[in-house]
């Protein structure tokens, strides 16, 4: 077999393989192939036969970390036909997309996987969390006065909702109007619906969800404040009366609703492709070392400078990459890192310093596509 990107013509096979591997709509899956198969961010394993066995799907797009625009790439439509599963194809293919991506200057690639644990031999490690609020038979709530929004026409509110409260999180998607109409038609090919409380003129939140024959589902849940939070969670439990309602909430959500059962768990998982990229965007420019060690993107590893220049003095903290993602996100400090033994401390001077100019930030990833 053979590792190579993916062209035009390879659309058909990259279908195959998606309708064979998930569970969605001939109506989603059309969308998504019309509109977000982008081959010059996609890879492929052929066969010696010419068959298409395994794929990788990607998207660029930007992400804000720590309040710095950083560009990156979404990985989406990661599978393997049954027949050659377990065979290490995943890891191969992993391998040569993340270092592909680097040579097109993107210095991160994130993903929100169904299966967490399949990324973690290529270093994409958690970087976000996910509140699940959960019932399996809705009891109505007093009536919450909330307005339909046309999803097929009118989202410029929406996206000014979105760019505020977002402006606070560490691995958020930077939707551009062009990339939050796109994501519209990704909620619209899956029939979804949207409503909003508004403050006036303005949104002051809004939740896009899908109505299904099972349940309603809160997929994209944004509030300017709690009060607008609780008031759309508890609108979408009284649309799913009787009915089981899941809504996805950021981990640090203050929402209370005693009928639903609470879970928090990992969602988003991000790997760097060039790490001396990234600080450029992200770091500052002090006189700290890191040693850094990645067994998947050979030119990652090395001493490098907080500001993204490689260093020739001695390391002050020696970092796995899977683990340095999780703190220049804001993920995890470097004092939490320390006492589950996934850094090692040279300079305690240093980690302070650097835990203290690089706080722990709200993380959180909405987008999959």
């Amino acid at each position: 077999m053979k590792i190579r990107p993916a062209e035009i013509k390879d659309k058909a096979a990259f279908r195959e393989l998606w309708d064979i591997s998930f569970d969605d709509t001939k109506k989603f899956s059309d969308w998504l192939f019309d509109s977000r198969f982008v081959p010059e961010y996609s890879v492929l394993i052929e066969e010696d036969d010419g068959r298409v066995t395994s794929v990788i799907q990607g998207l660029p797009f930007f992400v804000q970390v720590r309040g710095k625009i950083v560009p990156s790439v979404m990985t989406a439509g990661v599978c393997t036909h049954p027949d050659y599963r377990k065979r290490g194809y995943m890891k191969e293919l992993y391998t040569y997309y993340m270092n592909m991506v680097r040579l097109k200057g993107i210095p991160l690639c994130s993903n929100t996987p169904v299966d967490i644990n399949m990324y973690l031999c290529v270093g994409n490690y958690p970087v976000s969390d996910i509140m699940f609020l959960e019932t399996e038979n809705a009891k109505k709530l007093c009536d919450i006065k909330c307005c339909k929004i046309d999803l097929k026409n009118d989202v410029s509110g929406l996206l000014a909702c979105y760019n505020i409260v977002t402006s606070d999180y560490s691995g958020a998607a930077k939707r551009s109007y062009a990339d939050f109409s796109l994501k519209r038609f990704d909620y619209l090919a899956g029939d979804g619906k949207c409503i909003a409380i508004k403050n006036g003129n303005d949104i002051d939140g809004y939740a896009v969800y899908f109505d299904e024959k099972d349940g309603i589902f809160g997929e994209e849940i944004i509030a300017r404040n709690t009060k607008t939070e609780q008031a759309l969670c508890e609108a979408l439990l009284n649309l799913g009366t009787g009915r089981r309602v899941q809504l996805k909430l950021p981990s640090f959500s203050n929402v209370n609703i005693s009928q639903c059962d609470k879970k928090i768990m990992p969602r988003n998982v991000s790997g760097i492709t060039d790490i001396s990229s990234l600080l450029k965007y992200i770091g500052k420019s002090i006189d700290i070392t890191i040693k850094i060690d990645d067994d998947v993107v050979a030119k990652n590893n090395g001493l490098f400078y907080i500001n993204g220049e490689k260093s020739s003095k001695k390391a002050q903290l020696e970092f796995k990459i899977y683990r340095f993602v999780q703190w220049i996100f804001g993920y995890r400090s470097i004092k939490e890192l320390a006492a589950e033994g996934n850094v090692n401390i040279i300079d305690k001077e240093a980690a302070d310093k650097l835990d203290k100019l690089f706080p722990k930030q709200k993380c959180r990833i909405i987008d999959e596509y």
